[in-house]
């Protein structure tokens, strides 16, 4: 058996709007309030928000929204498809 020397899913990712400006997403792990952050390893690469499902990122979006309502009225979070592809490219 020769092993996958690539790998490619499909993900709900969200994009970050606010008044007069380009979309920009998808927005990263950082973005993310975790209840029990894990501390990023020396090194570690960028990671997008990604979500298993649409609802998933639907309420992430709206809990969002709920929480920047009254400082930042003009910011808005939408869930986007998103295929995220690795690849081997060297050895």
């Amino acid at each position: 058996m020769t092993p996958r020397r690539s790998f490619s899913r499909l993900s709900w990712g969200v994009l970050w709007d606010t008044a007069g400006r380009d979309a920009i997403g998808p927005i990263f792990r950082g973005h993310h309030d975790f209840e029990t952050p894990a501390q990023p390893y020396d090194g570690e690469p960028t990671r997008p928000l990604l979500f298993r499902s649409r609802r998933h990122a639907r309420e992430w979006c709206a809990k969002t929204h709920r929480q920047y309502a009254s400082p930042c009225p003009a910011w808005r979070w939408r869930p986007v498809r998103v295929r995220e592809t690795l690849r081997v490219v060297g050895r």
